[in-house]
């Protein structure tokens, strides 16, 4: 039989988070907050879930399930979010979601909002960063595979992308093109969504991993950008 990947799910517990990302210890004129030792993997986990389901809904206030939800959309933008209790959802939320789909992903990109981390800036949480590169022009799909490839692929960055999805206008093409990386794993391709007439043609891609060099991708993604005529 056909074995295939659906998506990454992501139980947070609502009541526990904030323990496992931030700690504060008495410190000379006040409290420090320090990262424990599960800060990481705990980011990690929010960072590669393709849904996020917020369970223990029932042991905390309105205001700290704000929080929560808050936190982890500022980690992972583009996942869609549900509150459960006793981990109690739809089905149709955690199977056959088809996440790495490009008419999902076009979807779950529009839905997450245009505009997060707008104008290049980054969120940090743990080491993790989350940004936004956002451009109101084309790209030459050429470059952009060069580009991919060197972000993704070459040693010696110390960078280490988790994520990366978005939507893209590719020169000549009517089309919208989806692009989605999970670690040195990437793709982009044509969906059956064209632009529309009065449409902006521009490209909006969510970028979450460790040690990013987010001026340095800013400049590369840049570089991409097809060259107006005339």
């Amino acid at each position: 039989s056909r074995l295939a990947l659906d998506g990454v799910v992501t139980l947070v517990d609502c009541k526990n988070l904030g323990r496992h990302l931030a700690v504060e210890e008495a410190a000379e004129g006040g409290k420090n907050t320090i990262a424990p030792e599960s800060a990481p993997e705990c980011v990690r986990q929010i960072a590669l879930a393709d849904r996020l389901i917020l369970n223990k809904r029932d042991l905390v206030t309105q205001s700290q399930l704000q929080e929560v939800e808050a936190t982890v959309k500022a980690v992972n933008p583009v996942a869609p979010v549900v509150v459960s209790e006793r981990s109690c959802v739809e089905l149709g939320m955690v199977l056959n979601i088809h996440a790495f789909d490009a008419a999902t992903s076009l979807a779950v990109v529009r839905d997450a909002g245009h505009g997060h981390g707008h104008g290049g800036g980054a969120v940090h949480q743990a080491g993790v960063h989350t940004f936004t590169l956002s451009e109101a022009a084309e790209v030459e799909m050429e470059a952009l595979n060069q580009w991919l490839a060197t972000v993704l692929w070459q040693e010696g960055t110390g960078m280490d992308v988790f994520r990366l999805k978005g939507v893209l206008a590719v020169q000549g093409e009517e089309q919208k093109h989806v692009v989605q990386a999970v670690h040195e794993t990437f793709e982009c391709v044509a969906v059956s969504e064209v632009w529309g007439e009065d449409e902006p043609r521009g490209c909006q891609v969510v970028v979450i991993g460790k040690n990013l060099d987010i001026e340095g991708m800013q400049e590369g993604f840049r570089n991409c950008l097809a060259k107006k005529k005339g």
